[in-house]
């Protein structure tokens, strides 16, 4: 005898209308299942009531349904929280040695395409969530002290399918990890398992049967589950912002300011001077945080994105085509804009890509088609856009030009100093080049070994992070008088070291990253000399410098604490 426990998770979505795709999406998740684990839910399912119960969690819709030996549950748009707690119940041993557990997680919603990660409302779920979870709750129900006098314990299966992706993307590394036991019961995992239908000898007619496997219960459940859904309960996230009116008021700075704005996975930030604005990045939310004081801003001049990935995409996708839509209305609106970007996109391309297979889920989001989706909208609405793929242009430890970003006489110079990706990094430049043009679904997670250690020390890490943009920005005041302002923006799951070697070739080559004032020429005079060849290391009480990555540190100036999730 076992216990079985269903959870459903359902994330964000594009259409208004979907509940039929979200059936679809979840009887195919349902598909994947291990035949016992099949078998055992399908004994278990008479035992539901034929109606759930309704909570409201977190802003999150909550379905429950128990049976004696069975509980099921529905979760619409779970915060990080909420589905972190939902996974912890999921997994409590049973109270028994002998009895086992079928514990089933299947996901139907936005998804990265080859990846396989789940776009919720405010972060996005990964492996490595899951991964922690586990071990948490690994650590909360440790191995009975008594264990050899006990029962043998039954095993637990937690079972994850994610519609939509056959191959189970990054999620197919769950089951390669080695976790203890569960209060003494062994933990099995599964992801998106394919078992072909086991052929049966010819019958005496000599047809040759196949036994087909009958999800009739299961396609049920899922249908009386979503047609418990309100049919307002699906935002429209294609929904447009609402854009800054020429009557609103407006913030003005009269000194550089940076707002760093938490958007759950993925971060974002305004640096703001007298007379120029850039946003940093947008975060995983359709309606990011930071929008509010954006649209109290004369404007944004230009955006830079230090990476690509499903954690600032839809808040690309929301707030871009809003920001900077030509307005007649507001004269500064005909500026063109300026896309600081992590290579690709190629500028000359004309972001032409395969067709997508027909067996396509609706839910798959490819980052090259959703970019160029996005590129073509924007100039549709009339923005001027000045797309420039950023790249150090040299290698690591040699100096690179500076890109000037805004130049005013009598208040300052603002440029951008590219650390990554360099010259080096050419082969892997040209690999995504080549799956960026083919929007192929392995982009998400195509791997790059560091080749230049040594094999026990070699790792690998995305390629999408290793071609990942990490920049400081530098402004020099026009005033000798004021500080200079030095902020490090570093790309999530970057290179430490990459990024600390590149800078110290930056910094010794200028006097403005070594010292807290812009007099050149007092600075000049008393310039220690160094060996060409070695790096000028700055010293701690030189820097007013501020980290931007994932959360935010520095060494003067604290901004911000954000948790990992």
């Amino acid at each position: 005898m076992a216990v079985a426990r269903i959870l459903v998770v359902i994330g964000e979505v594009l259409a208004e209308h979907c509940k039929e795709n979200l059936c679809a999406t979840l009887a195919e998740g349902f598909s994947t299942l291990p035949p016992e684990a099949l078998r055992h839910l399908q004994e278990k399912l008479p035992e539901l009531p034929d109606h759930s119960e309704k909570f409201a969690v977190d802003d999150a819709l909550f379905l429950q349904r128990n049976g004696s030996d069975i509980a099921v549950s529905l979760l619409f748009r779970p915060s990080a929280t909420t589905i972190a707690t939902a996974i912890k119940n999921l997994l409590v041993p049973p109270s028994k040695p002998e009895l086992g557990a079928s514990a089933v997680v299947i996901y139907a919603g936005l998804v990265s395409e080859g990846s396989g990660h789940w776009l919720l409302p405010d972060f996005v779920c990964t492996p490595s969530f899951v991964e922690d979870e586990i071990e948490e709750i690994i650590s909360a129900y440790p191995k009975p002290v008594d264990i050899e006098n006990l029962p043998p314990h039954k095993r637990i299966l937690l079972h994850i399918g994610v519609g939509g992706i056959v191959s189970g993307g990054d999620w197919k590394q769950l089951p390669t990890r080695r976790f203890d036991s569960l209060s003494g019961h062994p933990l099995a995992i599964s992801v998106n398992a394919t078992h072909p239908p086991s052929k049966q000898k010819p019958t005496a007619s000599g047809d040759s049967a196949t036994a087909a496997v009958d999800y009739t219960d299961l396609r049920n459940l899922v249908d009386s589950l979503i047609s418990e859904l309100p049919e307002s309960c699906c935002p429209l996230l294609a929904t447009a912002l609402n854009p800054r009116g020429p009557t609103d008021q407006t913030l003005r700075v009269s000194r550089p300011c940076l707002y760093v704005f938490p958007e759950g996975s993925g971060q974002s930030a305004i640096l703001t001077l007298p007379g120029y604005s850039m946003l940093i990045d947008s975060g995983c939310s359709h309606r990011p945080n930071f929008w509010p004081v954006a649209t109290y801003l004369d404007r944004l001049d230009s955006v830079f994105v230090t990476h690509w990935g499903v954690d600032n995409l839809l808040g690309m996708r929301a707030v871009l085509p809003v920001a900077f839509e030509t307005n007649p209305a507001l004269p500064d609106s005909q500026q063109p804009l300026l896309c600081l970007l992590t290579p690709p996109p190629n500028p000359a391309n004309a972001f032409q890509f395969p067709e997508p297979h027909v067996n396509r889920s609706p839910f798959s989001l490819s980052l090259p088609r959703q970019l160029a989706e996005l590129m073509s909208t924007m100039k549709q609405n009339g923005t001027r856009l000045t797309l420039y793929p950023v790249t150090r242009g040299a290698k690591l430890s040699s100096t690179s030009q500076p890109i000037q970003l805004y130049k005013k006489i009598g208040q300052g110079t603002l440029e951008l100093h590219a650390l990554t990706p360099t010259d080096e990094d050419t082969a892997e430049l040209r690999k995504l080049n080549d799956d960026w043009a083919k929007a192929s679904p392995a982009l998400m997670s195509t791997p790059v070994n560091s080749g230049k250690m040594p094999p026990a020390n070699r790792f690998s890490v995305p390629l999408l992070s290793h071609t990942s943009v990490s920049g400081l920005v530098l402004w020099r005041p026009a005033r000798d008088t004021d500080p200079v302002l030095r902020v490090l923006f570093v790309s999530p799951n970057a290179h430490q070291t990459r990024i600390l070697f590149s800078l110290e070739a930056v910094v010794a080559a200028n006097i403005c990253l070594r010292h807290s004032k812009a007099v050149l020429a007092e600075l000049e005079r008393k310039r220690p000399v160094t060996d060409s060849n070695t790096c000028a290391k700055p010293t701690r009480n030189h820097y007013s410098l501020a980290i931007f990555n994932g959360g935010f540190t520095d060494y003067l100036l604290h901004l911000n604490t954000v948790p990992k999730r």
